[in-house]
């Protein structure tokens, strides 16, 4: 506390005006000689006080006496100078006496005169903690008053004004800064000078901190690299006042510098002038040397702005306060003139997907001539939060329906209702920290990583964008890299390492206990429940798919087409026979049987006879109402469930009703509906049941469609076409040829419920179905426009606009004729579906009794491990789907681009900085398992025209959107559908995008584009911990990490490769390897170097890392750059890596490669981002640390220091 006082002291007052400060606190040692009275003791005691002479010295507020004034003595007293008062009363002989007055107690001095006695008084008062408290108090407020005067930050008058900046303006100008001739101290020793800007506007008295920048070492003549970019979100204008500050910094990690002299104009004379050069007048008025300003404007590539060109010859405006310069001769020549005509692009796509951004810019030259003009932006996504709490809440649902699978098995025995009890308490508390941590999420407040409030968001996610141009080279890009920290749970701790330590410990346990008893088998029996459950969803999938089409093609009129989509539809149904094994069904209800408390119904219900009773459970029929139905009129609406409907669907979507976090919508996504497994009372059917009902109902179809596949291929049908009078030529070749949806026979269930018909049709797609079918399943079935179905004719597809121009008699025919095709085959559907329904409840059922017959501790286990994926898994996915919204809305459509991701899938490299030692060893531990686990997800890619506006982000203004049909909204937010081991993800995309998309004959793509990431993970520890795990042998989690990791590279390479083969020679990259020469390697090259990098086992091997970001900007992968807290060791990778990237694309001198990596690492977004984390700006590293680092990877002095990490 203290030494803070003194820093604020240090900062605001001068030398003098310190020491006088000082005066009030003296000098509180003190030595001299005192009559302390003190009592006799001895054999023989007086009562009376006795005056003996002894030497007192004062330290702090304690007062010591000494028998003499030797050093070496040992006090004989101490007196506590705290809550004590000073009482002046006269003893007798003792004139000069005083009382020191506690509450219990009291002491009588005295001293040799009375100046001593005034002396020790004021000391002694001077010495108490309630006197320094008072003190400082003072001081307090003192640096108070002068902190009300002292200029502000402009974050903070951004903060206080609610202005940010605007990315989709250019600033109003830009300006470059340099000095000549500053004068030398009196040794010679040229200043290290930096220049501050502060300005003034008219609302506002005080000057306000603008902009700084950096600090040059030892030289008169400096040339500033930093640019400053003044905004007209910042309120500047014309007649804005500009004050220039040139100072002496002494000592950088202090940040002690003196005043050298500083200069005041407005924005009007520099922006006619463009380059002014002015006096720099020290605080005695004496010029101490020259600044020299250039200004230029900045157009942006959708207006054509004129930039003024910067004359040769600078104006010069004296300080009217300077005498002027008799004979004055420029002895420093100025900086070579700057082309001016700089274009900088608009960076308004990043507000689609971010926020509160920090840009810095600079002008680094170039080894060819001419400058290289770079544009450094740091920002947060939004998606942060957002995307997350969708994610646990298909958890939360997916925990529920375990949770009622459990309840389903009914009444149990004592025994085994215990263990029942647990399983039901396990998911129950996975259930509410879930919702916990849900709705911290939507608070959208900040936290400490180690807290479990936010653990399911990642750390420190931001994109970091730079943007360089060089006019000489008439060449401009972007490089974009995404930070984030580690995915790892750091609030549960790594006393037991990391994911995959504990999933090979669970492997091990499960093979420990196989040899010593038979529990472990039932572990075995419910993994292998859960695969054959997983493997039934896409079955099931793939069916409804094929029925689908089949409906479709019956009403098309494709008689071979029908016999190929029914020759499919029979090989996924006996697929789906076989993949659960019936003795573990039968093994399963026997144990089942036994373990249930015996209870007799006066009438006992099994699931046939509880339909026939009460549609409590709907989807299900016994074989007689089954064919009961099947010999009466058919009616259509019974094909499809009426479990939801569309309008209630948006109703409850859009918070009208409740404020439930589970709405309709995301209940309909995550696949799961109320009566997707038994109930506690309900008798499970019998295998054999099941599969008679199966092969019934197809066997049923199959003879309706062979029946129709011949009379669609016969010539009667072709006559009864032909017998259409030239009226209905329309609505005939509508049967034959109707038009192909684009998103036809594409989602099932995962499609957004909330794309309408008449959005659809707003942005001209044919849809065939936009509404899933929330079946008594868990996935949902063939979908329709249940609240039109009987109003619609089946010819024109749920969602396809009718055309009414086509005459009414004619369509009357076709849909009469339509219509008794389609009703005659949708019982049989039905019945199908509902067969399919059972067996997926029975396997549900199946998977519940052997998790009922696991090892408690296995179980206990199981969910502590599915806790801690599913933390890892969700800061993981967020990361990646933020960066691949970047790079589809944040950069112009590529056609190569979209090529990768409809064939093979884009590659997402992510690097890795942390150690194999202690903690990190955890953390790097998690974030394998969970890169690895984010290439099972599915990317669905949506034109973002058809989500309805509930689907866009929240919290969008009209100044971030351009014109067009998005005007006052964001991209909309991706959605989650699936399960955990099938998860897909709906991308909104631009139309623009689609359009790359190959074609079929139709005329539209078949399918929406579905995509899998490659992801791949290089980890290279660089800090002294990295020192410590080499040496101990502990680094081979890290070397076989990126072994695989290459391996799967390497066959991704081959993949691509295949899309293109001719420009394998032509796509080369301009490589600067940090340790060699700059050479031209082919991708080919450079896969082999990653291989022998790979295979060195050599500490602080960063080569990797470098030729690994090379091969993914030549594969167009996407970026991901991360260490514990993505703030200190991931700043210096990135800033090298943006160094590198100016130096292979534009030509950086090989001369500023230092300084233009000092200057991204001191006055770049980076550090603005760690006084973001701990509120000063400064990297937490500390001289031993940074010694042992990489020298590439060292910040510069002064710019690091002991911060909380």
């Amino acid at each position: 506390f203290l030494e803070n006082i003194l820093g604020k002291i240090l900062k605001y007052f001068t030398k003098d005006a310190f020491i006088g400060l000082c005066d009030n606190l003296a000098n509180l040692m003190a030595d001299g000689l005192n009559f302390p009275s003190v009592r006799q003791d001895g054999f023989f005691r007086r009562s009376d006080k006795v005056f003996v002479e002894r030497w007192c010295r004062l330290r702090g507020n304690l007062l010591f006496y000494f028998k003499s004034k030797d050093y070496c003595s040992d006090p004989v007293g101490v007196l506590v100078l705290e809550n004590f008062q000073i009482v002046e009363e006269k003893v007798e002989n003792y004139p000069y006496s005083f009382t020191l007055l506690y509450q219990e107690s009291s002491h009588i001095l005295s001293a040799l005169n009375a100046k001593e006695k005034a002396s020790w008084i004021s000391l002694i008062q001077k010495a108490s903690m309630t006197y320094m408290k008072s003190q400082i108090n003072s001081l307090l407020r003192l640096i108070g008053n002068f902190q009300n005067n002292h200029p502000i930050s402009i974050e903070k008058y951004r903060m206080d004004t609610g202005a940010s900046i605007d990315l989709c303006k250019p600033p109003f100008f830009e300006m470059s800064i340099s000095c000549d001739n500053l004068r030398c101290d009196s040794n010679g020793v040229p200043p290290n000078p930096r220049v501050t800007i502060y300005i003034s506007k008219s609302p506002y008295k005080s000057w306000i901190l603008y902009f700084q920048t950096e600090v040059l070492e030892k030289t008169s003549n400096p040339l500033f690299l930093t640019t400053v970019t003044f905004r007209h979100c910042d309120g500047i204008d014309s007649d804005t006042k500009l004050c220039f500050i040139a100072s002496d910094v002494k000592e950088k990690v202090s940040d002690t510098y003196s005043h050298l002299g500083k200069t005041m104009t407005t924005v009007q004379p520099l922006l006619e002038a463009s380059r002014m050069r002015l006096f720099l007048l020290s605080p005695q008025k004496h010029t101490i040397g020259f600044i020299t300003l250039t200004t230029w404007l900045v157009a942006s590539d959708s207006k054509d702005v004129k930039s003024k060109f910067c004359h040769a010859t600078p104006k010069h405006y004296p300080v009217s306060e300077s005498p002027k310069p008799i004979g004055h001769r420029r002895t420093q020549s100025l900086p070579p003139k700057l082309n001016c005509k700089v274009k900088q692009p608009s960076q308004g796509s990043l507000t689609y997907i971010y926020e509160n951004p920090i840009v810095s810019t600079f002008r680094f030259h170039s080894g060819l001539g001419g400058d290289i003009s770079v544009i450094e932006i740091m920002a947060e996504p939004y998606l942060c939060y957002k995307f997350p709490q969708q994610l646990l809440r298909l958890w939360i649902t997916e925990e529920e329906l375990q949770l009622e699978e459990i309840s389903s098995l009914g009444e149990l025995t004592e025994k085994w209702k215990l263990r029942q009890t647990a399983l039901l308490q396990q998911h129950s508390t996975l259930i509410n920290i879930y919702e916990s941590c849900l709705s911290n999420m939507e608070e959208n407040f900040n936290a400490e990583k180690d807290e479990s409030a936010l653990e399911f968001a990642p750390i420190n996610l931001h994109i970091q964008r730079l943007f360089a141009q060089n006019e000489s080279l008439r060449r401009s890009k972007f490089y974009d890299i995404i930070t984030v920290g580690a995915f790892s749970a750091n609030s549960l701790g790594f006393k037991k390492g990391g994911l995959s330590d504990l999933l090979r410990e669970q492997l091990q346990l499960t093979l420990s206990h196989s040899h010593n008893n038979g529990s472990s088998k039932n572990d075995c029996k419910a993994k292998l429940c859960e695969d054959a459950i997983d493997n039934l969803r896409r079955l099931r999938k793939e069916i409804i798919l094929n029925l689908r089409l089949l409906l479709n093609s019956l009403q098309k009129g494709g008689g071979v087409s029908l016999l190929s989509i029914h020759e499919k539809l029979q090989e996924k149904t006996n697929l789906l026979l076989h993949v659960l094994d019936p003795s573990l069904i039968e093994e399963a209800f026997e144990f089942l049987d036994k373990i249930r408390v015996p209870h007799n119904p006066p009438h006992p219900l099994t699931i046939a006879s509880r339909c026939t009773q009460n549609d409590l459970i709907k989807g299900y029929t016994s074989p007689d109402q089954a064919l009961d139905m099947e010999l009466a009129s058919p009616v259509i609406h019974d094909v499809f469930d009426k479990t939801d409907h569309s309008h209630k669907l948006l109703e409850d979507f859009s918070g009208e009703k409740g404020n439930s976090y589970k709405t309709r919508l995301e209940e309909g996504l995550s696949e799961f509906t109320v009566n997707s497994c038994y109930k506690s009372t309900d008798e499970p059917e019998p295998w054999d049941l099941i599969q008679l009902n199966i092969k019934a109902s197809l066997i049923c179809l199959s003879s309706k469609i062979k029946y129709f596949s011949e009379i669609l291929s016969s010539q009667d049908y072709e006559a009864v076409i032909s017998s259409c009078s030239k009226d209905d030529e329309e609505a005939a070749a509508a049967l034959k040829t109707p038009s192909k949806g684009y998103l036809e026979t594409s989602f099932d269930d995962d499609f957004p419920q909330s794309l309408t018909r008449e959005t659809l049709n707003s942005h001209k797609l044919t849809v065939n179905a936009v509404t899933p079918d929330l079946s008594p399943c868990d996935d949902s079935g063939i979908v329709v426009d249940r609240d039109k179905l009987e109003e619609e004719s089946l010819l024109n597809l749920p969602g396809t606009p009718v055309n009414e121009s086509l005459s009414e008699k004619p369509l009357q025919r076709t849909k009469s004729l339509n219509n008794d095709w389609s009703a005659e085959v949708k019982p049989s559907i039905r019945k199908l579906r509902q067969a399919i329904d059972g067996l997926m409840r029975t396997a549900r059922l199946t998977q519940s009794v052997f998790k009922l017959k696991e090892i408690p501790h296995n179980s206990s286990y199981n969910h502590s491990l599915k806790y801690r994926r599913d933390i890892c898994f969700s800061q993981a996915l967020t990361a990646l789907v933020t960066g691949l919204l970047t790079k589809i809305w944040c950069k112009k459509v590529d056609a190569n681009f979209v090529q990768i991701l409809t064939k093979i899938g884009p590659l997402a490299l992510f690097e890795g900085l942390l150690t194999c030692y202690r903690a990190e060893a955890g953390r790097l531990a998690d974030m394998i398992v969970a890169v690895e686990d984010i290439s099972k997800v599915d990317f669905v890619m949506v034109p973002a025209g058809v989500f309805s506006q509930n689907d866009y982000s929240a919290n969008c203004s009209s100044s971030n959107i351009g014109a067009g049909p998005f005007q006052h909204m964001k991209i909309p937010l991706p959605r989650v559908t699936g399960t955990r081991k099938g998860m897909r993800i709906i991308l909104p995309v631009p139309e623009q995008m689609l359009s790359y998309i190959p074609c079929t004959v139709s005329g539209r793509p078949s399918d929406p584009p579905t995509f899998r990431v490659t992801p791949v993970f290089f980890n290279i520890g660089i800090n002294e911990e990295a020192t410590l795990a080499a040496k101990l042998n502990k680094d081979g989690g890290q070397y076989r990490n990126n072994h695989n990791s290459f391996e799967r590279l390497s066959s991704y390479y081959n993949r691509f490769k295949a899309i293109f083969p001719v420009e394998e020679d032509q796509r080369r990259n301009t490589l600067s390897s940090p340790f060699h020469g700059r050479r031209k390697e082919s991708l080919h090259v450079l896969i082999g170097q990653l291989h022998k990098e790979v295979l060195k086992h050599q500490s602080k091997n960063v080569s990797v890392l470098h030729i690994a970001a090379n091969i993914c900007k030549c594969m167009d992968g996407i970026r991901f750059t991360s260490c514990k807290s993505a703030k200190d060791r991931t700043a210096m990778s990135v800033t090298l890596e943006e160094v590198n990237f100016l130096q292979e694309e534009f030509d950086l001198s090989q001369t500023e490669l230092k300084v233009a990596l000092d200057c991204l690492r001191s006055e770049g977004t980076r550090l603005k981002n760690c006084e973001k984390n701990v509120s000063r700006p400064k990297y937490a590293f500390s001289s031993l640390q940074l010694a042992l680092f990489p020298p590439k990877y060292r910040p510069p002095s002064g710019t690091y220091g002991s911060n909380p990490t």
